[in-house]
């Protein structure tokens, strides 16, 4: 059942897409409610449930640590314990909610929790494949104990697509510069690069909510890094 403070969420993470094509919500969650899933999360990798992530469909999946080398536990809509059925119902009512308020036509979404240990990282990609465009909006929830510069693992969401050379100086920037500090919204921890960029840092309790047709990538992880990421789906065209 949505509440006004569920309703007051959901609308920020839709004002920031409507604005820029991605929202970042510091504190949606309580610190108790992030460090169950955390908890939970690091269970099932000590247990070896986790397993290597691949690229592409079902149709053209492949795993290639050289793209991606982070790790992966798909988590089911229903059946599973505590928080983390409380967060795929607060899911579904974010998806009724799109649905309702700006008729999204999500049908269908999909969560996994990923670790990135020391090493890890995800090249320049889309959430939408090249032959099939059903992921409409993808999200990022941060688990990670904590996080400080030097730890790596940031997000870089490109806001539009770069030729090569724009690219290779894009890259370069964020990379050579990543020291320096930028604010979005006022109060959020990001790093900028430059107009076609930004980088986000993982910080504990942080969630982002972008288009899936934007471009980004993970950088290498110098820390153990934890997430619960997924994809809203719409029916392809």
């Amino acid at each position: 059942m949505k509440t006004t403070k569920s309703i007051s969420q959901f609308e920020k993470l839709i004002d920031g897409y409507l604005d820029k094509g991605y929202a970042i919500y510091d504190e949606c969650f309580s610190k108790s409610f992030i460090d169950e899933l955390r908890e939970l999360a690091i269970n099932r990798y000590e247990n070896n449930d986790f397993r290597l992530a691949g690229i592409g469909d079902r149709f053209n999946f492949t795993k290639e640590k050289s793209i991606r080398s982070d790790q992966i536990y798909w988590l089911p809509k229903t059946g599973i314990e505590g928080v983390q059925q409380d967060y795929m119902n607060w899911v579904a009512e974010f998806v009724e909610y799109l649905n309702y308020s700006c008729f999204a036509g999500i049908l269908d979404y999909n969560f996994h929790y990923a670790i990135y240990e020391e090493g890890s990282f995800y090249e320049r990609h889309s959430d939408q494949f090249h032959n099939r465009d059903q992921r409409k909006f993808s999200m990022v929830l941060y688990l990670s104990e904590d996080w400080k510069n030097g730890d790596g693992g940031e997000l870089v969401i490109y806001s539009k697509r770069l030729n090569s050379e724009q690219e290779a100086e894009s890259k370069s920037e964020i990379r050579n510069q990543k020291s320096e500090m930028g604010v979005i919204d006022g109060n959020e921890r990001t790093r900028t690069s430059n107009s076609n960029s930004i980088i986000i840092e993982p910080l504990p309790g942080r969630l982002v909510f972008f288009d899936s047709a934007l471009e980004h990538e993970v950088l290498t992880s110098n820390a153990l890094r934890v997430s619960l990421t997924g994809w809203m789906k719409r029916r392809g065209l």
